[in-house]
């Protein structure tokens, strides 16, 4: 995307506007993570690449900057990914990094790292995959839980794998109206761990793409209608209907959202200056 892009969406996303999509291309998966939204509801059939098409080509391009292509894992469908790409100036995968990653333009790979190689593999598996599918161009995003919390382990990952990708997101644990998983912090621990993260990125300032102020937002920002994830991006099941309140879905508990995305555009409505150079980081042209 060129500076006249970046100056679109930043004006759509100061008014509220939608600047894109998250498409839940498929339910199906290849890992049955702890963290999964896709867990809440049933599995139902999937649109046909056609279709997707036909329902994404109606909409008018200001609305399609972008197409973030999830799950489930969106690449046991990559064949549809690669024919549907051209509807969006930029494009992210949100992947679990297990299936090998094609190289496509105008696409950015979001792979879900959930610690290092014991924690990875306690809440997702499959962490020898990953590694070796992971490439320069990638980001990696960090879900954070009780389980993957702590410093050491926060430190050894960022550590691992400054070299091998260009950056970390940082989030925390969105949970559901049922949740009764364990997984979810306070907001004083949220506090306690954004500190823990100020130092790691003391450290390593390139590599954590979030600023301190967007985590701190994400302990204790309560979300509803007025989500900014939830008014610019369109969430779309595998149905092709339209997802409420936001990407997650109608089970979603907003007054516990963890959730990075949101904190981005709310600063950048504020016209934060590194809250929208982590954004244009994130959209910038793919390097390998």
């Amino acid at each position: 995307m060129n500076s006249i892009d970046y100056i679109k969406i930043w004006s759509r996303i100061f008014r509220k506007k939608p600047i894109g999509f998250s498409i839940d291309l498929t339910h199906r998966c290849n890992l049955s993570c702890r963290t999964c939204y896709m867990k809440w509801y049933p599995s139902k059939s999937e649109l046909s690449t056609g279709q997707w098409e036909q329902l994404l080509s109606s909409f008018p391009e200001s609305y399609r900057y972008y197409g973030a292509w999830t799950g489930g894992e969106p690449l046991l469908r990559a064949e549809s990914i690669e024919k549907l790409i051209h509807l969006f100036k930029w494009n992210w995968v949100a992947t679990n990094g297990t299936v090998p990653l094609p190289t496509w333009p105008n696409v950015s790979f979001l792979v879900s790292i959930d610690g290092n190689e014991e924690i990875h593999n306690q809440q997702r598996g499959q962490w020898s995959e990953v590694v070796k599918n992971v490439r320069r161009d990638c980001f990696i995003i960090y879900d954070i839980t009780q389980i993957n919390c702590a410093e050491e382990v926060l430190r050894e990952t960022v550590k691992f794998w400054q070299n091998r990708c260009k950056g970390v997101i940082f989030g925390f644990y969105t949970p559901s109206v049922k949740d009764n998983s364990g997984l979810l912090h306070s907001p004083q621990e949220r506090r306690a761990i954004v500190n823990i993260i100020g130092k790691v990125k003391e450290d390593h300032p390139d590599f954590v793409v979030n600023s301190i102020k967007q985590l701190e937002n994400c302990c204790t920002t309560p979300w509803s209608q007025n989500c900014p994830a939830g008014n610019c991006i369109v969430g779309l099941t595998a149905q092709g209907e339209f997802k409420t309140p936001c990407v997650m879905g109608s089970d979603v508990d907003c007054s516990k959202c963890g959730c990075a995305v949101p904190q981005f555009m709310y600063l950048v409505q504020r016209l934060d200056v590194p809250a929208i150079l982590s954004s244009m980081r994130i959209l910038s042209k793919q390097t390998l």
